[in-house]
Formats: C-alpha cells, sequence, structure tokens
C-alpha cells in the first residue's frame, strides 16, 4: 500500500462513523432514496448522466447513492470502486488536479485525485501537480502535491518540505508520511529536524522521525524519543561529523 493510499484510508476511518449511520439509514429500506441527489442519480440509467464530482464524492466512499440505481443500494466500497473505474474511463485530469488544489482533510478527495491522476499517466498530470506544488501555500493541497513528488525522491520537493517543517494544515499522521519519505529517500539536509521531532507531541511524528534518523544513521545512539533522545542524537552527530 503505497503513502497515499494509507492517507485515503485513515481519511476514510475518520469518517467512518458518519458513512456508518449513512449505510445504516439505507439499508432500512433499500427502495427508498431520500436525498436529492439519490433521487438524481438513481434515475440514471447510465454513468454518462453523472458529473465527475459526483463520481469523485463516490470515490472517497462519502456517498452511494450514485449507485442504487433503480433504488437497489449497494455498499460504498463496491460504489467507490465502479466510481473509479468510470473516473479513470473519462479521465478528467484537470477537474481532479482542481481537487487536489482545492483538498481538505475532511472528505480526502484530494489524496483520492492524486492517486487516480497517477493512474491515468497523461502528460499533463505530472506538470499539472508541479505546479501545484511549487506554488506554495499552507493548504493541504500543497502539501499533497509535494508528497506525491518526495514519494519520488525529488530532491526539490524533499527540500521545500524541509523548509516549512509542518506548516500546512495537516494532521500529524498525515504530515509523519513526509517525515517517512525523508529517511526513505536518504535525505539528509532534514536531520536537525528529524531530530527535534523525536520530542514531538505525536506519536505518529516521533516514530516516523525515528525510523527516518535510523535509516539514514543505523549505528546512531539508542534513544528513541524524548528530550533525552534529542540530546544523544545531537551529541552523536555532533561526534560523528554527520549532516
Amino acid at each position: 500500500m503505497t503513502n497515499l493510499s494509507q492517507l485515503v484510508f485513515a481519511t476514510m476511518l475518520v469518517l467512518g462513523t458518519q458513512t456508518a449511520h449513512a449505510s445504516s439509514a439505507s439499508s432500512k429500506s433499500s427502495a427508498t432514496i431520500d436525498s436529492p441527489v439519490m433521487v438524481r442519480l438513481s434515475k440514471a440509467p447510465t454513468y454518462e448522466r453523472y458529473s465527475n464530482h459526483d463520481l469523485l464524492t463516490a470515490s472517497v466512499g462519502l456517498d452511494a447513492s450514485l449507485c442504487a440505481e433503480s433504488g437497489v443500494n449497494i455498499s460504498h466500497s463496491h460504489c467507490a470502486g465502479l466510481a473509479r473505474q468510470e473516473i479513470l474511463r473519462r479521465k478528467p485530469v484537470r477537474e481532479l488536479l482542481a481537487a487536489v488544489r482545492d483538498a481538505d482533510m475532511v472528505s480526502g478527495k484530494g489524496a483520492e485525485a492524486i492517486q487516480l491522476l497517477e493512474q491515468i499517466k497523461a502528460p499533463e498530470v505530472e506538470s499539472g501537480l508541479r505546479r501545484i506544488a511549487e506554488t506554495f501555500t499552507t493548504d493541504p493541497g500543497n502539501y499533497l502535491a509535494l508528497l506525491h513528488f518526495a514519494e519520488k525522491c525529488q530532491t526539490w520537493s524533499l527540500q521545500t518540505l524541509n523548509r516549512h517543517w509542518f506548516q500546512w494544515g495537516i494532521p500529524s499522521f498525515v504530515w509523519a508520511e513526509a517525515v517517512y519519505e525523508f529517511g526513505h529517500c536518504d535525505y539528509r539536509p532534514a536531520t536537525a529536524n528529524l531530530i527535534s521531532s523525536l520530542d514531538a507531541a505525536s506519536g505518529n511524528i516521533t516514530d516516523a522521525a525515528e525510523g527516518s534518523l535510523r535509516r539514514m544513521y543505523p549505528d546512531g545512539p539508542k534513544a528513541s524519543f524524548g528530550v533525552a533522545a534529542v540530546k544523544a542524537w545531537n551529541a552523536w552527530i555532533d561526534a560523528h561529523g554527520k549532516s
């Protein structure tokens, strides 16, 4: 499972309570469709009637109504798979790039859009994502685009992530994905920030920071986290002339 796949999965777990309530309500009457969106989409005989926006909403498991044709409800996961297939058939690169740019950490659409774009593999995908990544903001979309390139060990993206350490409006478990990539890519300019993160409040970040440090410096000190670990690692780096 790729890092972005883990991100989509983690976001869907956060949304689990909402979708569970929705599934429970729909299961009481499989032939009843209540919401305006469900009524509109259930009358459509083919996917041609569905907007790309509705398909993307379904692909992250937020709404299975577009799959409720003729009043027949199916699971959110099944619906999500069908929605992804149709998006990949259409290849709406421009709209998917917009979903990345305008991403939030609630719906999970931005991370889902990047996964879909990676499968489309059109020339304009990488150039579009790079434009989003190179236009620095503290918005989640900028971070997600940077992470896309960091996973490929693109030095310029790792440099931006290191320079603006955890400045985006994202949860700690999402930032931990970037912290992991510093070690995966052996990006040693991030060493100081990784050491400081051993005393972070988030276990996700401390675990990722320690893992990255041990990948880059397998002979480093045994201390794992907390103030003691920060001191031990700084002393070890100074003594061994590492950077």
